[in-house]
């Protein structure tokens, strides 16, 4: 395995999930607002997340997967970023986005009860910005940017 790859990801992943891929034979780069606490043995570019552009600074068509780790809530512009992500790949890339789950049964609830969204309300961390409900992550964000939803498998 020795895959061109970027990976998005805050700070709880930097030191391990970096170093893990590499590991494994990736060819990685790090990403992310700062350098700082930035602890991995990998390549690592300091870069806006909500540049309309970022992705001419990091390398169009160049990279096979794209992680971001719990990175898109913290962006003004959830279409922007999922653009930026579709130039980053190669033809036939794979982009693996993760994100809070605030379409969830306890999310709702919260939600219903007190109008407030789960992990983004005054006790949960403050550059939670952007919620990303599925529904709208199918109907609007993804086709906006040019990119499909994909069902997860394991080979045979």
């Amino acid at each position: 395995m020795n895959s061109s790859l970027i990976a998005f990801f805050r700070s709880l992943q930097r030191r391990g999930f970096a170093a893990r891929l590499r590991a494994l034979g990736c060819e990685v780069l790090a990403v992310d607002r700062s350098a700082d606490g930035f602890e991995a043995d990998v390549r690592h570019v300091a870069q806006d997340l909500d540049a309309s552009d970022f992705a001419s600074q990091i390398g169009v068509g160049s990279y096979d997967l794209v992680t971001a780790i719990e990175v898109i809530e913290h962006v003004e512009s959830p279409t922007g970023f999922f653009r930026n992500v579709g130039r980053l790949l190669t033809t036939g890339g794979i982009a693996v986005i993760t994100t809070l789950n605030v379409d969830s049964l306890p999310a709702r609830t919260k939600f219903l009860i007190t109008g407030k969204i789960r992990t983004m309300d005054e006790f949960g961390e403050p550059t939670h910005i952007s919620p990303i409900f599925w529904d709208l992550l199918q109907r609007q964000f993804l086709p906006r940017a040019g990119l499909l939803a994909g069902r997860p498998s394991l080979p045979a």
